[in-house]
């Protein structure tokens, strides 16, 4: 299976929440999660091969730019496996929100973005796992909020938001 993202520019609206120190259905994210057999974890370069196969990007950069950037502390790039592919994977970026308005308004808050599952996979947690990992690793990073941003068309991921707190 392949994940074809696009991007798309359209009017976006910052969503943001205070992470809690055990988010309510954190758990069951992660039992979902789990009764899949997925695995959330940050990648690594070894990773490489089964992206370019798995999550077909068009953000313009391979993901072998993504990681380097990962290396470098701009971002972490989280993936969902479920025995040698990857369901979904999400970035977050630790210096602030790419958008320059919402950056002004939220500078010290990391940004969620490109969060992407496969459409076979969408509605069985991997997105809320996704999620919940980013935030963890915020919150042991000492950060007190996340944020990100979506697209209003986009109405399953909006649903999806809103159910977590943005």
């Amino acid at each position: 299976p392949s994940m074809n993202i696009e991007s798309v520019s359209t009017p976006m609206r910052l969503l943001r929440r205070q992470p809690s120190a055990t988010p309510p259905s954190h758990a069951e994210f992660l039992h979902q999660a789990i009764r899949m057999k997925t695995v959330i974890r940050i990648a690594t370069h070894s990773d490489i091969p089964l992206m370019e196969r798995d999550v077909k990007g068009s953000w313009g950069k391979p993901f072998e730019d993504d990681l380097k950037e990962q290396d470098a502390g701009i971002h972490s790039c989280f993936i969902s496996v479920l025995d040698d592919c990857i369901v979904g994977s999400g970035f977050i970026r630790w210096h602030g929100p790419r958008d320059p308005e919402a950056f002004h308004l939220f500078p010290e808050s990391p940004e969620i973005y490109r969060l992407a599952v496969l459409e076979e996979f969408q509605a069985r947690g991997n997105g809320q796992a996704l999620i919940a990992a980013m935030e963890d690793k915020a919150r042991q990073k000492g950060f007190r909020s996340v944020s990100l941003g979506v697209g209003h068309e986009n109405v399953r991921a909006n649903n999806l938001y809103k159910r977590l707190g943005y």
